[in-house]
């Protein structure tokens, strides 16, 4: 079996288990069920299924996964900024968080690239932390950027965990 055609009946599987649930997924399994609809009823004409789900940035826009990556970014600023600088003026979390961010990219973080999770060694620290927050890629924050996202106090729950 070619792999639309699998994919496209895993998706229809996927369908069809929410239309059986008693609230059918629920708002987000309603949504899903009616776009996969519009979806097989548009594709043969040229739909796409990213473009119908709005996953495709307009000129000049961002990509799903740059945006959730940023999001990711400005949460783990805020929880350092919390959990390893409380009570300091946010021009002072933000040096700290750029000292030490620069530490780490120069030192271990070289060996870390490439891990998936963080070492042993560094779990419970705010390298854990950093780990995750450039693992997330974009350009290094200069101190005045860490400051200005910390300001604007970006409230996302606790993501390091994940």
């Amino acid at each position: 079996m070619s792999e639309p055609l699998f994919a496209i009946r895993q998706l229809r599987t996927v369908a069809a288990r929410l239309s059986e649930l008693p609230d059918q997924g629920g708002e987000d399994g309603t949504w899903f069920v009616a776009r996969l609809a519009e979806y097989e009823s548009g594709a043969r004409h040229g739909m796409r299924f990213d473009e119908l789900l709005g996953l495709i940035p307009g000129a000049g826009g961002e990509t799903w996964w740059a945006a959730e990556n940023r999001e990711r970014r400005n949460a783990l600023l805020q929880e350092i900024a919390t959990r390893f600088f409380p009570g300091k003026a946010l021009s002072c979390q933000a040096k700290e968080i750029a000292k030490e961010r620069n530490e780490y990219e120069r030192s271990a973080w070289r060996r870390h690239r490439t891990f998936r999770d963080p070492p042993a060694s560094v779990r419970g620290t705010v390298r854990e932390l950093l780990f995750w927050m450039l693992k997330c890629g974009g350009p290094s924050l200069s101190e005045e950027r860490i400051r200005r996202i910390l300001k604007a106090g970006h409230q996302t729950p606790s993501i390091a965990a994940q």
